[in-house]
């Protein structure tokens, strides 16, 4: 059954390898992997495993210029380390109550303060 989860997810929830996404970004860095790491270690983004890689959901990037939105953080911060990976992606592919029924990855843009509220409250913490 996660197996299934996670191939809907793939189907609904546009991916970048780190290739993708240094094409995105215009980074011309030799490691696109390290710099992402970077992010994802300061607490930016989020991946999820894909066997020996990560996949990062692409709509934590901005269109501009390819580097983590900046309301990601908030969100982040409300998340706990364990629960980062596929649960989030689902989390933020998921119809939420406290976002009017509205998924929050669809929401993040235009209401960032919203959906880190419906990740605090869902996650327990309110920091």
């Amino acid at each position: 059954r996660q197996i299934e989860q996670r191939e809907q997810l793939k189907r609904d929830v546009p991916l970048l390898t780190a290739n993708q996404w240094r094409q995105l970004s215009g980074n011309l860095g030799k490691n696109p992997s390290a710099a992402l790491g970077k992010y994802k270690a300061n607490g930016r983004l989020f991946a999820v495993p894909a066997g020996r890689r990560y996949l990062y959901p692409q709509f934590q990037f901005s269109e501009e210029d390819g580097r983590p939105k900046e309301a990601l953080t908030a969100v982040l911060r409300m998340v706990p380390e364990a629960a980062r990976g596929w649960p989030l992606l689902s989390w933020f592919n998921a119809p939420n109550a406290f976002l009017a029924g509205r998924k929050p990855l669809e929401v993040i843009d235009v209401d960032p303060e919203g959906v880190a509220a419906a990740a605090g409250h869902f996650y327990g913490r309110d920091d």
